[in-house]
């Protein structure tokens, strides 16, 4: 699985980030680098398309 995790890390997708980080390298919300991999997921331009839908399914 080592030899995964450097690919993983360079995804241009954020939440793959941001979840390799998390499940599989125990990182903590509070590591620099997960704070990091959490804001560019959220700020992703699929992730706030689906923000935006949701949104409004939810009124």
């Amino acid at each position: 699985m080592n030899d995964l995790l450097p690919w993983l890390l360079e995804s241009d997708e954020p939440w793959t980030r941001y979840r390799t980080l998390i499940d599989l390298l125990d990182r903590t919300e509070d590591d620099p680098e997960v704070q990091s991999a959490r804001e560019e997921m959220l700020s992703y331009p699929l992730v706030l398309r689906i923000q935006k839908r949701i949104g409004k399914h939810s009124t």
